[in-house]
């Protein structure tokens, strides 16, 4: 197991790691307490170091090829954070390599729904740029 989350470890070791970081990270820490200056920053600390490991641990799968396992890993975060825009990005990368362009599309749309009706912002021109690919290819 990994002995520090934020420590950068082997991709072998971050592989077998995964199942139970994924069960053990539920979402914002301590998520029920009064927020302090302290309690801000421990919590900002493991979702900025646990988002890391599920990057790096995603765009490892990605040149692998293994698509599934890494949209997997990116549906389970857009779950945990619905307003993650960078994982839904690669979410739609990982669907759109899986020639799932239909479904690609649909979570953009999910996306785009919630940054603008939570936060009033469009997504970034990088998930843009992402979904018109996935409809490009749907449209082939």
């Amino acid at each position: 197991m990994l002995t520090r989350l934020g420590q950068i470890h082997p991709l072998s070791e971050l592989e077998q790691a995964a199942p139970r970081l994924l069960d053990l990270y539920r979402g914002v820490f301590l998520a029920g307490e009064a927020d302090s200056a302290r309690l801000l920053v421990a919590r900002d600390r493991l979702t900025v170091q646990f988002r890391r490991l599920i990057l790096r641990l995603g765009e490892h799968w990605g040149r692998a090829g293994r698509w599934p396992e890494a949209a997997q890993l990116y549906e389970r975060d857009v779950e945990r954070d619905p307003l993650a825009e960078t994982f839904y990005r690669r979410l739609v990368e990982c669907l759109r390599q899986q020639r799932q362009h239909v479904e690609a599309i649909e979570i953009y749309l999910r996306c785009r729904q919630m940054l603008s009706v939570v936060l009033g912002v469009k997504p970034a021109p990088e998930t843009e740029a992402v979904c018109r690919e996935a409809v490009a290819a749907a449209q082939r």
